[in-house]
């Protein structure tokens, strides 16, 4: 049974006045060779990443979903700065240089380098085969980083210059 409000809105969508909001969102699969460790530690970077800009980011089975809100009314210049620093904590952790899916990459516009710009900064290397991306020893140790200027102890640390998630 259809109640007022639902006639409403089928009016309104005929008409052309109502549009379903469009999900602003990046979507990464996640690599078969992730291990259990390193996903407690990308959910605790997605973490601090959502405390920091206020978006959400899950993951859900191998795919990590993170959702800037509708695109009527995003914030573009929060929602841009949010999505270059995802693409750096992704790089960081599974090696992507890009989304592999969403609507994040054509309403915000494509990252210009900031996953390569970073990574060369500290000369890091992307992760393979289930290792952290590994920079020149203390590199990275400095405030903004992902270790929040810690040193990382085992030389594996995460690039992101003055841009990463800080406070772990």
């Amino acid at each position: 049974v259809a109640g007022p409000a639902t006639i409403l809105r089928q009016i309104l969508r005929n008409s052309g006045v109502w549009t379903d909001p469009q999900l602003v969102e990046d979507r990464f699969h996640l690599p078969p060779w992730i291990t259990v460790p390193h996903t407690k530690q990308l959910r605790q970077d997605l973490q601090h990443w959502m405390v920091k800009f206020r978006f959400s980011a899950l993951m859900v089975g191998p795919e990590i979903i993170a959702s800037f809100g509708p695109e009527q009314t995003l914030d573009r210049a929060k929602a841009g700065a949010a999505r270059e620093e995802l693409l750096q904590l992704m790089w960081h952790h599974i090696g992507a240089r890009g989304s592999s899916g969403g609507t994040a990459a054509r309403i915000l516009g494509r990252s210009r380098g900031a996953v390569a710009a970073a990574a060369q900064q500290c000369g890091a290397q992307p992760p393979q085969n289930g290792r952290t991306a590994a920079a020149p020893s203390g590199a990275c140790d400095r405030p903004g980083g992902f270790n929040g200027g810690q040193p990382a102890g085992n030389g594996s640390v995460p690039c992101t210059g003055d841009a990463g998630v800080a406070g772990r």
